[in-house]
């Protein structure tokens, strides 16, 4: 009986592996860049702001230039590479997620129908971040993070890539299930 209990959870439980996991991707990754360039710029700004300001002398606040100048040298770094570690997370969780799923395989032709879709989209969004990054306002900061405006440039590919592997995985899926 605790079995049986067992099934119906792990049924009720919404797992997916699907385009839609794809448009999340994309999705997430310009808002993450927008908001990643758009704070860089706000933090420069501060800096600027710091470093000109008298209030902030060795007297009143020793620390206040170093700390800000050092804010701000963290977004080409430690904020780009973070920028990479969520594009993989994402897809590895996405992978994970296709991997439970068991999809018929007729719905491969379907799946390969709404991908096509999906590239276009993220074309737009892609043109979308170079838009931004090309605004001469945020130019300097697009420019600063490599590894972000490298995946934003190449999104359409990126996804592209990603949708064939996570096809796969959902179709491997189907046949390993079939072997029990």
């Amino acid at each position: 009986m605790e079995e049986h209990d067992k099934t119906k959870k792990m049924k009720r439980i919404n797992k997916k592996g699907s385009a839609q996991d794809l448009i999340y991707i994309a999705v997430v990754l310009l808002s993450f860049a927008i908001i990643c360039v758009l704070g860089y710029m706000i933090a420069g700004e501060f800096n600027d702001h710091v470093q000109s300001d008298d209030k902030f002398n060795a007297t009143n606040a020793p620390n206040a230039r170093s700390a800000s100048t050092q804010l701000l040298n963290y977004y080409p770094t430690v904020v780009d590479n973070m920028y990479l570690f969520l594009a993989v997370a994402l897809c590895i969780g996405a992978l994970l997620m296709a991997a439970m799923v068991r999809v018929h395989p007729m719905f491969i032709a379907l799946f390969f129908v709404i991908w096509i879709f999906i590239i276009f989209l993220c074309g737009i969004l892609s043109n979308t971040y170079q838009e931004l990054a090309a605004n001469p306002m945020l130019a300097t900061e697009a420019n600063n993070m490599i590894v972000m405006s490298t995946i934003m440039e190449y999104l359409p590919l990126f996804i592209g890539v990603f949708g064939i592997i996570l096809m796969v995985v959902m179709y491997k899926s189907y046949q390993g299930a079939q072997d029990y």
